[in-house]
């Protein structure tokens, strides 16, 4: 009876020791986001640009990274529709530039950030004479190493 009144104590006064160490280990994924906010504009010859687009970037990588663009589909010949964004706090935007199937660079050198509210457009640059009709294409936005 004494050796079991002895292990009680014993293992109670571990568990009510002065100190204890606990680890705690915490885990942050590598982010790349980005977010097109705005309606997407309806371009013609009489309202050849767009206003009113942002878009937003979260980026936690260590390696400077950069914006793509591409469309879907081919717009039909000889209609060129160009975009231009701005770029985030120590990024460099290229300018404007034409949208193609092949992806193009729009933004460079982006360093780790969190920002929201930078501008982009599209504008509608080149279009054939007597053309008539309507083409809708999809764009799609990448943030990758470069």
């Amino acid at each position: 009876m004494f050796l079991y009144v002895l292990s009680f104590f014993f293992f109670f006064s571990l568990l009510f020791a002065d100190s204890v160490m606990v680890n705690v280990n915490v885990a942050i994924d590598e982010i790349q986001e980005i977010a097109i906010n705005g309606t997407p504009p309806t371009l013609t010859p009489s309202f050849p640009s767009s206003s009113g687009l942002t878009y937003s970037i979260t980026t936690n990588k260590s390696a400077t990274q950069k914006i793509t663009a591409l469309v879907d589909s081919s717009f039909p010949s000889m209609i060129t529709v160009a975009l231009s964004m701005n770029a985030p706090t120590g990024g460099s935007s290229s300018g404007s530039g034409s949208l193609s199937t092949l992806a193009s660079t729009f933004v460079t050198n982006i360093p780790q950030i969190a920002q929201a509210n930078m501008n982009f457009s599209y504008s509608f640059t080149e279009w054939p004479a007597g053309y008539a009709g309507t083409t809708m294409n999809n764009v799609t936005f990448t943030i990758t190493d470069e």
